[in-house]
């Protein structure tokens, strides 16, 4: 863990005893903003409150998942205090980009209120080549055909990361196109690029795809520039996706991964994160069971994977005593 992270993670455990503001009375019902109905975030916040929901003889109040925009809106709300929200769902660097007040934060003070209560599964940087490309680490796409995103796209900002850590600009390949992921399926299939990839949760139907349909590999995502980003910032964590994970994948590849973190904030009450903590953890693997994005779960991740925001009071209550930190 590098100096930056270490202050930080003490930073959270100082915050256990100041950072909330007590109600006077005791909460009844609690709201999780997701994202869109059809994603993973408003699926994994409805679970959520299914286990917590399963336990309200034990702390008193009901579990509400609702759909969202996602990670900005989600943030923005948070931040706002207006009550709409008392947890949500942000990928990292939002959470990041929101507590540091950068970014698409920029217009208001930096959301030093944030708390982290856990992250969850890796949207790992997920890189696709042919198998007769002469393609087998992400140092080898240099001088091959790339799809690097759309403009303001995901893609393109982890695109240009990526880029700016081995020192390449758009002259050091043979090609650059900006496609959506789907588009970028197609032209790999059809021969057109070498490579694209996406961050992306496994598993994944359109990876599925990609390996069974296109004569895809998927390349490990490391190397000394990609160490030095991961171990340079709280965003990112190296993730595996594990053996198996799909029918043509017959070894573990190692890559980077963000990944979404359930957010409170320092005025959420400590026995809310608490109760919700302690309803996922207890019985952990029937909760990894209840999601095919929670399937490669570990506490250990979850407690310090990719948190750029402090840890809540009433996650760490509950982390200390489990003997997680």
């Amino acid at each position: 863990m590098n100096i930056w992270k270490h202050a930080f993670y003490i930073l959270a455990l100082s915050l256990t005893g100041c950072a909330q503001t007590a109600d006077t009375e005791p909460k009844t019902s609690v709201v999780l903003g997701g994202g869109g109905t059809q994603g993973t975030y408003y699926a994994a916040v409805g679970e959520i409150c299914k286990v917590v929901n399963a336990r309200q003889s034990d702390h008193g109040f009901r579990c509400s998942a609702v759909a969202t925009k996602g990670s900005v809106s989600n943030l923005r709300a948070l931040r706002s205090g207006s009550g709409d929200l008392d947890l949500a769902m942000a990928l990292s660097d939002w959470q990041f980009n929101a507590f540091n007040g950068v970014s698409r934060f920029d217009d208001a003070a930096p959301a030093r209120n944030l708390r982290s209560v856990f992250a969850l599964w890796p949207e790992t940087f997920t890189i696709f080549a042919k198998r007769n490309a002469g393609i087998s680490s992400i140092a080898d796409l240099k001088g091959k055909r790339v799809n690097i995103g759309r403009s303001g796209s995901g893609t393109r900002h982890y695109w240009n990361k990526i880029s700016a850590a081995h020192g390449w600009s758009a002259g050091d390949f043979a090609l650059n196109t900006e496609l959506r992921a789907p588009d970028a399926k197609s032209a790999f299939c059809r021969g057109e690029i070498d490579v694209y990839f996406m961050i992306v949760g496994h598993p994944s139907a359109l990876t599925q795809e990609t390996l069974s349909d296109c004569g895809a590999i998927i390349v490990a995502g490391t190397g000394p520039a990609v160490d030095e980003l991961v171990s340079a910032s709280t965003i990112y964590r190296k993730a595996t996706i594990p053996i198996g994970t799909y029918s043509a994948q017959d070894e573990p590849v190692q890559t980077f991964a963000l990944g979404p973190v359930l957010t409170a904030t320092a005025e959420t009450p400590a026995d809310v994160v608490y109760w919700i903590v302690k309803s996922v953890f207890d019985d952990f693997e029937d909760f990894k069971s209840r999601h095919p994005a929670f399937a490669y779960l570990t506490k250990r991740e979850m407690v310090r994977g990719g948190l750029t925001a402090p840890l809540h009071p009433g996650a760490i209550k509950y982390y200390r005593e489990a003997g997680l930190i």
